[in-house]
């Protein structure tokens, strides 16, 4: 027998005033220094990718990237619409960090406390985490969005359990599952709150047993994808990482936090939450949402190999939220005198301040890397028929956005010529595909330059007779790119100029 619904308090005209208005002042916070930056290294793999068609786009995520293609399908779609200037691209992001919100107002009026609802969405809207996120091209500010409306979801199955409720609920879930290399563990929290939610026992019923079957099935490909690769910059798993991650939900990562800072914010999150646990209704989506893939995290880090970063745990920052406004809404309504309600509405101000003052910085200048600053350069540099050589394929693709334009080409097509052995998992791959398929899946590079005002760009790191026989040649990349394989042959360097992520190197025909 499912049991009873909860009682559920309707939206008012003040609920949706309020919202609008937290709406409001969250976009313009976050189209604050929108692009101040340019994108980029990780953002450029986005952009590139919405240049493509569809067949192209989920090659190109099978052959160059370790996530899956969610993401990068829906916001194609999302280009279609607007475009694929940064801009338009990044507003993306703010979109999905607005959606949040709006499931953050919805979720905590219906499984929390219709009071707790607006206090936790003007704490999300001024996170510095979310901000941050909410302005880059990545798909983190979408899985905050989709893991609080999973969260929903989850809790309407629980008090209705019925099968369109479960499949809306696994189909949201698979979403989830395919839009980070790492979702898993957003996935498992919903699979630890149903646990939580319905018991252990009712878990073992035909119908609940299945759709936890179902959204455990979800995760056998980023299972599998793990198996193959991995990401090779992670840190060191650090217990000041994890206190920087955890301030970093409430006060961001840009710039680096101070000292005080960090300590506030933990003392923060860990009050809200011990005080969070003595209400039923919060208690088990703190254990789940942010008790639970910090334990687990941690776990793999210290046991298995570090899986530690901060973009990944960013989903917990709006269940803080929620945590911290739950709280207070407490502690507000037990309050028995006046001046205990100023003192914590002066408190409480104070702090969403310094959350807004902290969220207002986080695209300031100096975050990203100067792929636009570099192109400009060489725009105002180089002259018609000279050769711009960037043998990593990502600055390539950087250097190519703002020297060509958006829309500079195919990164399918323009690519290093394949050099056969030098790959020990895809050579076989190819080998076994043939050149049928090749052809078809546009896996055989078609050239490796584009072209400019004159000037071209060309990529890869097998030996150019086109770079050989240059007298000049602007050598670019992310460090100080001479490697004895580009087999440049009299080149030597005239001048270098270093931007941020990006070197540019001038190098001429017997210059000593």
């Amino acid at each position: 027998m499912n049991p009873a619904m909860t009682t559920v308090s309707r939206f008012t005209r003040s609920d949706y005033a309020g919202l609008g208005l937290v709406l409001t002042a969250a976009f313009l916070i976050r189209v604050h220094d929108l692009t101040t930056g340019g994108l980029w290294m990780d953002e450029l793999w986005a952009a590139t990718f919405v240049q493509l068609g569809i067949k192209d786009l989920l090659v190109a995520v099978i052959r160059l990237d370790l996530h899956p293609p969610f993401y990068y399908i829906q916001l194609r779609a999302w280009a279609a619409l607007f475009g694929n200037t940064d801009t338009a691209l990044l507003l993306n992001s703010v979109f999905w960090s607005l959606a949040t919100l709006v499931a953050i107002h919805a979720a905590t009026h219906r499984i929390i406390a219709p009071a707790a609802a607006l206090p936790a969405t003007i704490l999300a809207a001024v996170a510095a985490g979310e901000v941050y996120y909410a302005q880059e091209l990545r798909m983190y500010a979408m899985i905050s969005a989709l893991v609080v409306l999973c969260w929903l979801l989850a809790d309407r199955y629980r008090c209705q359990r019925t099968w369109v409720r479960g499949i809306a609920l696994v189909g949201l879930v698979a979403l989830l599952a395919a839009s980070h290399a790492a979702s898993i563990v957003p996935v498992y929290c919903v699979m630890v709150y149903l646990l939580a939610s319905l018991g252990i026992r009712d878990c073992f019923r035909p119908r609940n047993f299945c759709i936890l079957a179902l959204i455990g099935l979800s995760t056998i490909p980023a299972l599998i994808n793990s198996q193959f690769r991995g990401v090779s910059h992670m840190p060191v798993i650090r217990m000041e990482v994890v206190a920087e991650t955890i301030a970093g939900w409430l006060f961001g990562y840009f710039p680096t936090l101070s000292p005080w800072i960090i300590p506030l914010g933990c003392i923060v999150v860990a009050a809200s939450l011990i005080a969070g646990m003595t209400s039923h209704p919060a208690r088990a989506m703190i254990l789940s949402f942010i008790v639970w893939p910090v334990f687990f995290v941690l776990v793999i880090s210290f046991l298995v190999r570090s899986i530690w970063i901060p973009r990944m745990m960013e989903f917990c920052s709006p269940f803080v939220c929620i945590a911290i406004a739950a709280t207070a809404e407490r502690a507000w309504t037990n309050s028995k005198t006046r001046s205990a309600r100023i003192a914590a509405a002066v408190l409480a101000g104070g702090f969403v301040a310094l959350m807004t003052l902290s969220s207002l910085r986080q695209g300031g200048e100096g975050r990203k890397m100067e792929y636009r600053e570099a192109a400009e350069f060489l725009r105002s540099h180089v002259t018609p028929g000279a050769v711009v050589y960037i043998p990593e394929h990502v600055t390539f693709w950087g250097i190519a956005r703002y020297f060509v334009g958006p829309d500079w080409g195919n990164a399918l097509a323009i690519q290093d010529p394949i050099r056969p052995g030098r790959s020990v998992s895809w050579d076989p791959v190819y080998a076994k595909l043939g050149p049928d398929w090749l052809r078809w899946l546009n896996l055989l590079p078609e050239k490796r330059a584009v072209q400019a005002d004159g000037v071209r760009l060309i990529i890869g790191w097998s030996p150019s007779h086109e770079v050989q026989d240059a007298r000049t040649v602007w050598l670019v990349g992310s460090g100080n790119v001479l490697p004895d394989e580009l087999a440049l042959g009299d080149l030597s360097l005239k001048t270098q100029v270093q931007f941020r992520g990006v070197m540019i190197q001038e190098l001429h025909q017997g210059v000593q």
